[in-house]
């Protein structure tokens, strides 16, 4: 679909319950851990995030074209 032409209300809402059941999804792993534990999950997960990043192999738009990552 071009850029310039909005998406309908049935695409919206589409793209608004993909997102939340995405999210959902992703977020299901880090709620069985406990609050000590996901801290050092993100401890250990920030030196790999930030070197991700920085490496420039991951594109700066997202994929779906919709802004800066």
């Amino acid at each position: 679909m071009p850029a310039s032409r909005p998406a309908d209300p049935l695409g919206r809402a589409l793209r608004t319950d993909v997102e939340r059941r995405t999210d959902e999804e992703a977020a299901a792993p880090w709620q069985v851990l406990g609050g000590e534990e996901r801290g050092r999950l993100v401890e250990l997960l920030g030196p790999l995030w930030v070197a991700a990043i920085g490496s420039g192999l991951l594109p700066s738009e997202t994929t779906l074209g919709i802004g800066k990552v």
